[in-house]
């Protein structure tokens, strides 16, 4: 019995000290969280102001040109961008538009565009048709990158060819401004 009790106290003292040895592996731990973490994209937006085509009681063979519209293309995004305008879904039921020549301006005096030369005219003498074929008759990809916050301001004038003829007196045209914007780092214009 001598033995065992031995053993026992043995088994007993073996115990404490492996336990001694091992610790209570307490270590103090905290933890902390960083809240609403959050990815986000900003927005490409082009904006347009300005009034349709508005040319009224055009006059054959008048050496002035009149304005026809005015127009701003903005950038309210967050990127900058390029561009591109046409006009399309042209109702023409007299055909003047054959006689009608345009003349283009980029920021036109008392305009409110901020990019670009101011008064400086892109085209002039051409006919309506350099609107709507090539396709896109202004084409903004710059290496000044067009900004948030830029504008560009555009006048279109025209008059008519002293070839008119009587037929298209009265006559009325109807189109749509149409432009397209992508992100300036975009290599190509695909949507």
């Amino acid at each position: 019995m001598r033995y065992l009790y031995a053993g026992v106290a043995f088994l007993g003292l073996l115990a404490v000290v492996l336990f001694g040895l091992a610790g209570t592996s307490a270590w103090f731990t905290d933890q902390a969280i960083i809240l609403d973490n959050q990815v986000s994209t900003g927005s490409l937006d082009v904006q347009i102001t300005g009034g349709p085509l508005a040319g009224v009681k055009l006059e054959p063979g008048l050496p002035t040109y009149v304005a026809i519209t005015n127009f701003c293309i903005r950038n309210d995004g967050d990127y900058n961008m390029k561009w591109q305008a046409r006009i399309d879904e042209v109702v023409d039921k007299k055909e003047m538009l054959q006689y009608l020549l345009i003349e283009g301006v980029r920021n036109p005096l008392g305009s409110r565009g901020n990019y670009g030369p101011q008064n400086e005219t892109l085209f002039t003498n051409q006919p309506f048709s350099v609107l709507n074929n090539p396709p896109w008759f202004l084409v903004d990809n710059p290496v000044d990158p067009f900004e948030p916050g830029d504008a560009v301001c555009y006048e279109l004038r025209g008059k008519l060819s002293s070839q008119a003829p009587n037929s298209v007196q009265n006559a009325v045209v109807s189109a749509r401004l149409y432009v397209f914007a992508t992100q300036q780092l975009n290599t190509g214009w695909s949507e």
